[in-house]
């Protein structure tokens, strides 16, 4: 086996996504002294590994750096459409959230007022958002339960009144 398989065999057993967090084997110090000795260079394979790893952090920071930059900046096209879209559903479903939710279980939802829950963070109206149509199609299927269970009541008490 060459020290270069030997090596891809190590660093597989490390895993290569680990690889991108600074976990390398160190054959491949071994690897590049050799390289270097071989051209005759002076320089380490020590140092040139250090390099690649401070590198390779480098690179996962600027990538993360980037992610925050598309996902936060006010100038995200997209960030800045799915905020009004947010908006409107929210002013949609405010109005019917104070009519339809009992105030002792689910009026937490409309404890703020709207023009506040406007101003929070896109995943708190998102949230906000899934959880208000969750509750409101649980309270109109619970209505549209007890009527139906009226209505068999009713039609019941007039079968056993005609039976008599």
């Amino acid at each position: 086996m060459t020290d270069v398989s030997l090596a891809f065999d190590i660093q597989s057993d490390i895993g290569w996504n680990l690889l991108l967090e600074g976990w390398i084997t160190y054959e491949w110090e071994f690897l590049q002294s050799s390289h270097y000795a071989l051209i005759g260079s002076r320089k380490s394979g020590r140092r040139w590994l250090i390099q690649v790893i401070k590198k390779l952090w480098l690179v996962s920071w600027d990538m993360w750096e980037h992610r925050n930059g598309v996902l936060h900046n006010s100038d995200n096209t997209q960030l800045q459409s799915q905020t009004q879209i947010a908006n409107e559903k929210i002013r949609q479903l405010y109005s019917s959230a104070i009519q339809s939710l009992p105030p002792s279980l689910d009026r937490y939802l409309t404890a703020l007022p709207m023009q506040e829950i406007l101003t929070k963070t896109l995943t708190y109206k998102q949230t906000w958002i899934h959880t208000t149509i969750a509750l409101l199609n649980q309270r109109f299927t619970e209505g549209r339960r007890a009527a139906d269970l009226r209505c068999m009541r009713k039609r019941l008490a007039r079968w056993l009144q005609n039976t008599r």
